[in-house]
């Protein structure tokens, strides 16, 4: 097995008089080395921005590991998504008795769900972090939603839907923090379940839910093309990373551009769409290992996190947390040599060597 062998190479290194060096002769899975054929993949500076390197999460690397698996389910917890046709979403979209609404909050979960899961190297519209996952739309935001029914339909999309992931593009009101929805994220918590949630645009700092919920929730904010923050992004102590999330003052070509309703695409911005991008390799992530627990994606996420405002924040702040996301990085860790232990179904990782 692979740790007889990483002894025998140990024990061979270790006679230093006759044995220059020793290595397993690995072989590497087939690569993935032609970008995405999307048309408006050229557009997604986030995933790629050849002008910068430190503006992007290095997707075309994280590719050539993984590009997700249909087994994984993205949970978007948002203004909801109607069952239509779009050309990048309809085969990825499961269906739902709580979504058929045109009251969509301007395709808002659209706009997310694009980002993180669109449908890939297909000859349409743009490219998603992870290809593959299927998506499960939940209407939490918007008119006639309240506490218990947004619990509600929160565990649903675990018990029912099956969601391996869940996305929570959206906000309470300041001042509110709502004790019955922490608990459905609680519940998701405890079935395993990894759950991202966006800073906010308060441009200040600010304890916003369901991101504020730290135990419970993986809190991201946004950054520009410049590698910088954006400028309405929520800052705080309980900030884990942040991703790409546009400018937004215009909206132009250097925000997000992504999949919107009616069949059309469009450029938006916001820590709405910085946490998708995370939200999708969580699923790279568990295409490559699906035993990963909560605290594991969250501790790969933040300790591959580039940091790239170091020079005036060195390491963790409360504007970028540990950084940003790095998706190729993130993979890696579940490469050789790396070894992931867990000490328990929730607990999770006791370390990575």
């Amino acid at each position: 097995d692979s740790s007889g062998i990483a002894q025998f190479i140990d024990t061979l290194n270790s006679q230093i008089d006759v044995v220059a060096y020793a290595e397993s002769n690995e072989v590497f899975p087939e690569l993935h080395q032609d970008p995405p054929d999307d048309p408006d993949y050229g557009l997604q500076w986030g995933l790629n921005y050849p002008v910068d390197d430190k503006a992007d999460i290095n997707a075309p690397e994280a590719w050539s590991i993984t590009t997700g698996s249909s087994n994984t389910t993205i949970g978007i917890f948002d203004a909801g998504m109607k069952m239509h046709d779009h050309e990048d979403l309809e085969t990825k979209l499961l269906s739902s008795n709580n979504v058929s609404n045109a009251n969509n909050d301007n395709g808002h979960a659209y706009k997310v769900a694009g980002v993180a899961a669109a449908v890939t190297d297909n000859g349409k519209g743009i490219a998603g972090v992870d290809w593959h996952a299927k998506l499960l739309s939940k209407k939490i935001k918007g008119t006639n939603t309240n506490n218990a029914l947004i619990a509600e339909r929160i565990v649903s999309a675990a018990i029912e839907g099956g969601i391996d992931v869940s996305n929570s593009s959206y906000g309470f009101p300041p001042g509110s923090n709502p004790v019955t929805v922490h608990l459905a994220y609680i519940t998701l918590h405890q079935l395993g379940i990894f759950s991202t949630a966006s800073m906010g645009n308060a441009s200040g700092n600010q304890r916003q839910y369901p991101a504020g919920w730290v135990e419970h929730l993986f809190a991201v904010g946004g950054t520009n093309q410049a590698a910088e923050l954006y400028f309405k992004s929520t800052t705080g102590d309980h900030i884990d990373l942040v991703a790409p999330g546009g400018t937004g003052d215009p909206f132009d070509s250097n925000d997000i551009w992504t999949t919107k309703d009616n069949d059309g695409y469009e450029y938006t911005a916001g820590t709405s769409f910085a946490t998708p991008y995370v939200t999708g390799t969580a699923g790279l992530l568990l295409s490559l290992n699906s035993s990963l627990e909560p605290i594991d994606i969250e501790k790969i996420l933040t300790l591959t996190a580039e940091d790239i405002n170091f020079l005036d924040f060195p390491g963790y702040d409360i504007e970028m947390g540990h950084g940003r996301l790095d998706a190729e990085a993130a993979l890696k860790m579940l490469q050789s040599p790396n070894q992931l232990y867990q000490i328990g179904p929730v607990t999770g990782t006791a370390g990575t060597a």
